[in-house]
């Protein structure tokens, strides 16, 4: 009897254990053709540990993704996600001619469950995208016909009865946390939190991308150049716990409109790599050889911060090529406890 009890206690330790190493990523993305060619749009759950797509909630049976992650908002104990979706007009995937906004905000403590599901009719969304650590979120939405604000332009978040409720204005040319100006750099966006390095991202006069070091007057120290060349997607993060600066450089395929345009799997290829700095100073540490993507599953060409979630750096490809086709949406994970990179296929862009 006591050995089955030792047994049991185990087992249960293994699965706590397992739970509490499970990471979680949000997504919004494409689902599969339907008989009206439209695409249904559904906000996906991954667990990073696994590198697998473990639940999934649609928001509804079509209409334009207008940013590709939901918003993440607390609110009443409980962890929300907003997804707003845009039909009608000249857009991708719109499913109808009339203008309508069509949003779902679901809660994530026990699976994706729906809180409340609503609809505008005659509305267009102008904003609406949430910031890395940033618990609030922007939106601006108004009407089709004479353009009077549904929701005026603002940084917002839900009220008790989970509803938009606005904060306050925002300047639209920073970021949360951004700087307009220092030195020769316009727009710096800082990088993940927490961050104590003064760490920003930007572009210089002369158009090439770095990530800079602020000394205590908010002026660039150090800086670094980001971008390798025209042939690579180029990603990167700072990760607050493991103190480092990581720039990923990474193959990418484009099909677009104009095949003679187009770049095919294996053309003019890279070898993917992780390039790793201290942030104190900007100086390579080291670098590594990272997986790339199959055939039959690629990423689009894009270059920005990447999200950290626990011990993973997550990047979601979803820059659309061509309004005209749906292309794989590509999920890029990156444990920085082995320095090993996973490319997940989540659906379609």
């Amino acid at each position: 009897m006591k050995s089955k009890i030792i047994i049991l206690i185990f087992g249960l330790c293994v699965i706590v254990t397992s739970l509490a190493k499970s990471q979680s990523y949000y997504l919004n993305t494409y689902g599969l053709e339907s008989e009206s060619t439209d695409r249904s749009v559904l906000i996906k759950r991954i667990d990073l540990s696994h590198g697998s797509i473990q639940d999934s909630l649609i928001v509804c049976n079509a209409g334009l993704i207008p940013f590709k992650k939901p918003a993440h908002i607390l609110i009443n104990n409980q962890s929300c996600l907003i997804s707003i979706v845009q039909k009608g007009g000249y857009n991708k995937n719109s499913g109808s001619v009339d203008y309508k906004i069509v949003y779902v905000i679901a809660g994530v403590n026990n699976g994706i469950s729906v809180i409340r599901r609503d609809s505008l009719s005659d509305a267009i969304l102008g904003t609406f995208i949430q910031y890395s650590d940033d618990p609030s979120f922007r939106l601006k939405m108004y009407r089709n016909n004479d353009t009077l604000q549904i929701f005026p332009s603002g940084d917002y978040t839900l009220d008790n009865n989970y509803r938009f409720r606005r904060l306050r204005g925002f300047d639209p040319h920073i970021s949360p946390g951004g700087i307009r100006r220092s030195g020769p750099f316009e727009y710096l966006d800082r990088l993940n939190l927490p961050n104590t390095h003064q760490l920003y991202s930007a572009i210089a006069d002369d158009s090439q991308y770095r990530i800079l070091r602020l000394d205590n007057q908010q002026m660039p120290a150090d800086s670094l150049m980001i971008e390798s060349n025209e042939r690579a997607s180029d990603i990167y993060a700072y990760h607050p716990q493991r103190d480092r600066l990581y720039v990923f450089h990474l193959n990418y395929e484009a099909h677009g409109k104009f095949p003679e345009s187009d770049r095919n799997y294996g053309d003019d290829w890279i070898t993917p790599e992780v390039l790793i700095y201290d942030p104190n100073t900007l100086h390579l540490l080291e670098s590594h050889q990272v997986a790339d993507f199959d055939s039959a599953n690629y990423p689009g060409n894009e270059r920005g911060m990447a999200d950290v979630v626990g011990d993973y750096i997550v990047y979601y490809f979803f820059e659309d090529d061509w309004m005209g086709r749906f292309y794989p949406a590509m999920l890029f994970i990156f444990d920085t406890r082995t320095n090993q990179a996973t490319w997940l296929r989540v659906g379609w862009r």
